[in-house]
Formats: structure tokens, C-alpha cells, sequence
């Protein structure tokens, strides 16, 4: 098995802004281009924008903002001015790793990234509720996706085809040119998802305390639609004929 760790320290400060931004890009190989893989990408704090591509890889490109209002908390004070991001890959190799002597110290930008790979799974998560990220992924266009994001951000998807889990709890979620199912939950925003092709006998529901729902399917959709209010809490399930 070889481990891959990636440390990488990047910063643009500008006296004109109150926050500190970071960037960057990675690629993360797949044990078996050949196979259909997973995406699973979970942040706490900003936006992921997922696009399907002929790629036989998965690239993740980040960007960060930093507020400034958050600094100077003694609870942060050992992780501030850091960014850092951990790629773990499994291969069938021998192991190889570089230790954190890469890793420096910047002032301005906290921004903690995590991605791995493991038989065609690639997850790609962030803890951090101080540090807004935003992830712009492609994948392959055949790919199962699920994400998640908390708070201030939007989910963001198209050209894929596969099985997608959805869940916004501050934001939007907008879904374009899928195939397959998808099944989407947002608490405060709208759902908007045009389908291509839907695998028929796929359970799908489509879930918002606060917000429309939107939806496009193909003319010939064999299935009902049921509606459904529940206090706050409308919801749309699809029955197949």
C-alpha cells in the first residue's frame, strides 16, 4: 500500500481585504479508471460545485476565505495561518510518505483539506466552521456523488450520471443534465433538478423546510409524483408505475 501526503502552504494578502484567500488544485487517481467510482464530499462551511468530464481521475480545485472577525480566538490561535492539505492514495506499492516538514506557518489563512482514495471511493471533507472553502470538482461523468454542506454555500451539479445524495442545510442545491436518481434534501433553500434520464425503479425523494422545489424530467417518466406537507416540510416522492 503507498500513502501519499500532500502539505501544501498558499497565501494572497492584499491590505485592501479583510479576509485572506487560498487556492490550489490536486488530482486524486482511482484504483481502477475503468470502474464506476464515488464521490463523497463533506464541508461544514461553503460551496461545492461538482461537473462530470472524460476525465479518468477526480481533480479538486479549492479556494478559501478566512474571516478576520474570527481571529485572534485562543481556540484557533494554534491552527491560524495554516493551510494544509492531506491526499491519501492507496496503491498497491510499496509505502512512502513525506512528514510535515513542508508545512509552514503562514499569518492570515487557516484552511484545513482532507482527500483519500480507496477502490475507486474518493473522499474529500473539511471540519473547519471557521474558514469558509469552496470545491470545485470534476469526475468522471459516470460517477455515484454525494455531498453534504452546512452552512452558507450551495451544492452545485451537472453532467453526471449516476446515483446522487444531496443535503444543503443553509443554501441552495441546483442538479442539471443528470441521469440516473437522485434523492435531495435542503432545510433553508430551493432544490432545482433537470434530468436527462432517470433509472426507473431508483427510490427518489426531494426534501426543503424552506424553499421551492423544482423539478424536469424526461416526457416519458413512468412514475407519479406525490406531494406532500408536513408543518414546515414539503416533500415530493416518486412512485413508478
Amino acid at each position: 500500500m503507498k500513502k501519499l501526503f500532500l502539505i501544501i502552504s498558499l497565501i494572497s494578502v492584499s491590505a485592501c481585504f479583510l479576509q485572506a484567500q487560498t487556492s490550489g488544485e490536486f488530482v486524486v487517481p482511482l484504483s481502477d479508471p475503468a470502474k464506476r467510482g464515488k464521490l463523497r464530499a463533506h464541508i461544514n462551511y461553503g460551496s461545492i460545485t461538482v461537473k462530470g468530464t472524460a476525465r479518468k481521475d477526480v481533480l479538486i480545485k479549492y479556494s478559501g476565505d478566512d474571516d478576520d472577525n474570527d481571529r485572534g480566538k485562543d481556540d484557533d490561535k494554534s491552527d491560524r495561518g495554516r493551510v494544509r492539505v492531506n491526499v491519501n492514495v492507496n496503491k498497491d506499492d510499496e509505502k512512502q510518505s513525506t512528514g510535515k516538514e513542508g508545512l509552514k506557518k503562514i499569518s492570515g489563512s487557516t484552511l484545513d483539506l482532507e482527500a483519500s482514495e480507496n477502490a475507486n471511493m474518493v473522499k474529500v471533507n473539511s471540519g473547519s466552521w471557521g474558514t469558509k472553502i469552496n470545491l470545485d470538482i470534476e469526475v468522471p461523468a459516470g460517477f455515484d456523488v454525494q455531498m453534504h454542506t452546512y452552512n452558507d454555500g450551495e451544492l452545485v451539479i451537472n453532467n453526471v450520471q449516476g446515483e446522487l445524495e444531496l443535503n444543503n442545510y443553509n443554501g441552495d442545491i441546483t442538479a442539471s443534465a443528470i441521469s440516473g436518481s437522485a434523492v435531495a434534501t435542503s432545510y433553508n433553500g430551493e432544490i432545482k433538478i433537470s434530468f436527462d434520464k432517470v433509472t426507473e425503479g431508483s427510490p427518489m425523494s426531494f426534501t426543503t423546510y424552506n424553499g421551492d422545489i423544482d423539478l424536469t424530467f424526461p416526457a416519458a417518466l413512468k412514475a407519479s409524483l406525490k406531494m406532500k406537507q408536513s408543518r414546515e416540510k414539503y416533500s415530493v416522492a416518486l412512485t413508478w408505475r
